[in-house]
């Protein structure tokens, strides 16, 4: 009886993640309103930069599922202070160069926890 659940459990356990949708997010960067670019965030992946033709100028990072304004000439600079996006629904923006980023999930929705409530 333990050596059928046994195989039965490692046989659920090995068919499971099949089940479910990989976590493919994508980056939407807008310029002016308009889409710029659309970019796959894959864990992994060796890091690059993006330069939009705005003005101001700004620099943006992508590295390792992530991405993140790495330069920008706007005076505050808030869009560098944001940090890094790595998580469907994040948004950062400059609105000095009318830029904007955000992450989605390919299948529209963020299974990840964003808060807990007891």
């Amino acid at each position: 009886m333990f050596l059928i659940a046994g195989i039965l459990l490692l046989a659920a356990a090995l068919l499971l993640p099949g089940c479910f949708p990989g976590d493919e997010r994508l980056a939407y960067i807008y310029v002016d309103g308009r889409e710029y670019a659309r970019i796959a965030l894959k864990e992994g992946e060796d890091p690059y930069t993006l330069e939009p033709p705005v003005s101001p100028g700004l620099t943006l990072w992508i590295a390792d599922g992530k991405i993140a304004f790495a330069r920008a000439d706007c005076p505050d600079k808030l869009c560098v202070k944001s940090g890094a996006l790595y998580r469907a629904g994040q948004t950062a923006a400059c609105l000095p160069a009318k830029t904007v980023v955000v992450i989605r999930g390919k299948t529209g929705r963020d299974k990840s926890f964003d808060a807990l409530t007891y």
